[in-house]
């Protein structure tokens, strides 16, 4: 049986570790630092394009960091501060 801490993936946001819940529902990666508040669950099966997704930053044109989610919400970030969180379920 493996641990639930052996596999966390990396936030694509903040680019730490996530943290593993679970729950009635399951398996829910998530993190909780500033600027991040997002989570997924564990067999989400977008988790590897969070390194290959790339918005470009409306407001500079640089690639922003991008999570995104089964369900449709995407969060994504860039270094000038501006940030994009969007639901299309």
């Amino acid at each position: 049986m493996t641990n639930l801490t052996d596999k966390l993936p990396f936030c694509p946001l903040c680019d730490k570790k996530m943290q593993a819940v679970k729950t009635e529902l399951g398996v829910f990666y998530l993190c909780i630092r500033r600027g991040c508040f997002v989570s997924c669950k564990a067999d989400d099966p977008l988790i590897p394009h969070w390194e290959t997704e790339k918005l470009p930053c409306p407001h500079c044109d640089k690639p922003m960091k991008t999570f995104l989610r089964q369900d449709g919400y995407v969060k994504a970030t860039c270094k000038c501060g501006f940030i994009i969180e969007a639901y299309d379920n």
